[in-house]
């Protein structure tokens, strides 16, 4: 929609929509053979932390994330 006046009526909407969708796609498969990928083990990784404090802990960053969230632009950018 951001792009939409630079359609040019030389292909159909939907030619144009596929290209950038096609074009969208090339960059997540870019951005994700960067990244690289690890090979799966059988293990499961144990988080270092007790579920119940790790709960506490997940629900404590959710709190400060709205707070943050009602503050004015200078202060999100200081926090």
């Amino acid at each position: 929609m951001r792009t939409s006046k630079k359609y040019d009526g030389s292909c159909k909407v939907s030619t144009w929509l596929c290209q950038i969708a096609k074009h969208l796609w090339y960059r997540e498969m870019e951005r994700r053979s960067k990244r690289g990928t690890s090979e799966l083990t059988d293990q499961i990784p144990v988080s270092e932390l007790p579920p119940d404090e790790y709960l506490t802990l997940k629900e404590e960053k959710i709190e400060l994330f709205r707070k943050v969230h009602v503050l004015d632009e200078t202060a999100k950018e200081i926090m």
